[in-house]
């Protein structure tokens, strides 16, 4: 930064995102959508995939392929909209 302080795990002024190691990452973690549906891009620049992912009160499954799962059953047997 302006201090000369490494940053990490922020967005720096001129929009990149800066990893927990203070990297340059080429993904900006969140939300995603494609032509594909939506996915989720972790801070370790990783499509979440095969797993739960809770975003402020609501749950999602993303599943094989990185995709949010919709109107679907899960592996572990719970059914999502």
């Amino acid at each position: 930064d302006e201090n000369g302080v490494m940053l990490k795990d922020t967005i720096t002024p001129d929009g990149h995102y800066v990893t927990a190691e203070g990297n340059a990452s080429v993904n900006m973690p969140g939300w995603f959508q494609d032509k594909d549906g939506w996915r989720y891009i972790q801070k370790n620049g990783y499509y979440m995939a095969n797993s739960w992912f809770q975003d402020t009160d609501e749950n999602y499954y993303f599943n094989m392929a990185a995709l949010m799962t919709v109107n679907d059953d899960t592996p572990d047997g719970y059914h999502v909209d």
